[in-house]
């Protein structure tokens, strides 16, 4: 299951971001498994969000994982939050659901130069970390062309 990166706001160049950041993702991870993850990035360094799984297989459970990525206007990784992950049971007839609030914080020094954040998110697997690095490295460079095609209307 690949990964999926999602970006939120992005700041205008050469200005700071407007705090708070957010971003909110929900996926269907495979047939019958849901995940939402939400977070929320402050200008004191503190990121809060929630991951949401719900479970619509009678017969198996599942786990998801993400990591919560800063960069600033360029694409350029400021920051990145432990890999964490949750899980859910088996769903039964009526299937199941449950949460997982989560708080990381950054150095505070990072704030000024923060313009994006992005959820990377997947099913739980043992090694996921070359899977998030490569598709980073996408989302770098879609945000490089992004930044080419706005230079030719300036």
């Amino acid at each position: 299951m690949p990964v999926r990166l999602l970006s939120a706001t992005i700041a205008k160049s050469g200005l700071p971001a407007d705090f708070p950041l957010a971003d909110k993702v929900r996926e269907k991870l495979a047939s019958g498994f849901y995940t939402t993850v939400e977070c929320k990035v402050s200008n004191t360094g503190v990121i809060t969000g929630k991951a949401s799984l719900s479970n619509q297989h009678a017969l198996l459970g599942y786990g998801a994982m993400w990591v919560v990525i800063l960069s600033d206007k360029d694409g350029n990784v400021l920051w990145c939050s432990k890999l964490d992950r949750h899980t859910i049971g088996v769903g039964g007839i009526s299937g199941e659901k449950s949460s997982k609030v989560f708080k990381y914080e950054f150095p505070k020094a990072l704030v000024d130069e923060v313009g994006n954040v992005d959820i990377g998110l997947s099913r739980y697997e043992k090694n996921p970390w070359k899977t998030i690095m490569a598709h980073l490295e996408k989302t770098k460079e879609a945000a490089q062309k992004v930044q080419d095609i706005l230079k030719l209307f300036n």
